[in-house]
């Protein structure tokens, strides 16, 4: 079975799922700044479980009569910013469930697991063309509630405000105009943010089978409409696998790590792929 439940009673709840899957991943974002990349010693931490217990300070222990962890320079708690993409095309549906939900379910489950180490947390919401919102998130639920809450556009230039150094954790489709996407990860790079990107894709959007579907409608411009005929379908693969293409290359040009997931895929499987590269 899936980790991620269809049943409508699971699904209601974001929060619980999110933690569900949390929990089942483990020790979650910070994974590789945890295993002793630096044994500079910068600072205590109480031991927690979940915690690598090889890095309990046993001498310490003795002293005070608690498990104190020391962190190295690289494991110290750090800033961790989402950009969610809610442009229109997030409407679109396979097997009954939209791309929105999914991003919503990555999005939290990763928020859960940062905010659980202790991780500052941030959103910025765009639309596919400009950035609309920017929250910094004190507490989980803030940010759940930040997921959901509209706000007016804002400049690019805000931006600015994030702290410099962080993990920057980007879902989106990437189906809008590629210098958008170009202008804000250069925005992010030039901070020295560690950039994750994150499509969400339908499996019928890669492989453009419709056979049920005769007209496309494209959901950031309904009064457009598509036939699903051969011709159409060579087109359509032909711009998609370009536009894959550049992606790649952009996020490879800054040295930023690419992950598409398919709609539909245990979210289990490629978070936990998705972790280890982080």
């Amino acid at each position: 079975m899936s980790a991620f439940s269809q049943d409508p009673i699971v699904n209601s709840d974001l929060k619980l799922e999110a933690k569900i899957l949390g929990n089942l991943l483990g020790s979650g974002i910070q994974l590789n700044y945890r295993l002793g990349q630096s044994q500079e010693f910068s600072q205590y931490k109480l031991y927690t479980p979940g915690d690598d217990p090889r890095l309990i300070d046993w001498k310490k222990y003795v002293q005070t009569g608690k498990k104190w962890l020391k962190q190295g320079q690289n494991e110290k708690n750090i800033n961790c910013c989402f950009i969610i993409d809610f442009s229109d095309s997030v409407n679109y549906l396979e097997a009954g469930i939209s791309r929105g939900k999914y991003i919503k379910k990555i999005a939290s489950t990763l928020a859960y697991l940062a905010f659980k180490q202790g991780d500052t947390l941030a959103l910025i919401k765009t639309n596919g063309e400009k950035v609309k919102t920017i929250s910094k998130c004190s507490a989980y639920n803030i940010f759940l509630s930040a997921l959901d809450t509209e706000k007016e556009e804002l400049n690019l230039n805000l931006l600015s405000t994030l702290p410099a150094d962080s993990i920057v954790v980007f879902i989106s489709d990437f189906f809008n105009d590629f210098s958008f996407y170009s202008e804000l990860i250069l925005k992010l790079k030039a901070k020295k943010n560690d950039v994750r990107l994150c499509q969400v894709l339908g499996q019928n959007e890669k492989s453009f089978d419709f056979k049920n579907e005769p007209i496309l409608y494209d959901l950031e411009n309904p009064k457009s409409t598509f036939p699903t005929d051969k011709v159409t379908k060579n087109n359509y693969l032909e711009n998609f696998n370009k536009h894959q293409g550049q992606l790649i290359s952009l996020a490879n040009s800054y040295g930023f790590d690419f992950h598409t997931y398919f709609m539909g895929e245990d979210p289990l499987l490629f978070l936990r792929k998705f972790l280890r590269n982080t």
